[in-house]
């Protein structure tokens, strides 16, 4: 893809051998617009404010699409998949494992996986991609417990107990 394509959706899709359609427009530009990594759900609810005949499967089908033709990267968060566009460029990724929070990581200083010769033989290697798995500042400042999300039932139970 070229630069010009990162910043012409319709031109990005049609070189890819996808067609141009409204619903692939919005998805793109929900995920464009959007400093998050969104879930389908996310971008669904995005794009119904202006796109109210929209279906959730025609968002699920455009973010295949997308993801096949090498524009999108997948990220799994808490059970779900969050949907990130590669034109944003390389990069790694942190994820609170409280409340789910994602932020970039710029890869510049950290050294590129390499998986062993003998376990890759045969594999052509795409991408390499670091996930790391902590605890946010604001999760570890209130002291939640890990793997419970901030705001929820459990957390509000050990506060209102702690309190006692």
């Amino acid at each position: 893809m070229d630069a010009q394509d990162s910043t012409d959706p319709a031109r990005m899709l049609r070189s890819r051998g996808l067609r141009v359609t409204p619903q692939r427009l919005a998805v793109l530009a929900a995920l464009a617009a959007s400093p998050e990594h969104l879930s389908a759900e996310d971008v669904y609810e995005e794009i119904r404010e202006t796109m109210p005949s929209v279906s959730l499967a025609t968002v699920y089908n455009a973010l295949g699409e997308l993801r096949r033709s090498g524009q999108l990267r997948t990220l799994p968060v808490a059970g779900r998949v969050r949907y990130d566009l590669v034109s944003r460029g390389p990069h790694h990724h942190l994820v609170c494992e409280n409340c789910h929070r994602v932020v970039d990581l710029d890869p510049d200083g950290l050294a590129t996986p390499v998986p062993p010769q003998e376990r890759a033989k045969g594999f052509e290697i795409l991408t390499a991609e670091v996930i790391f798995r902590s605890i946010c500042p604001d999760c570890r400042a209130a002291g939640t417990p890990v793997g419970t999300p901030v705001g929820s039932a459990a957390s509000n139970v050990d506060a209102v107990a702690g309190g006692q």
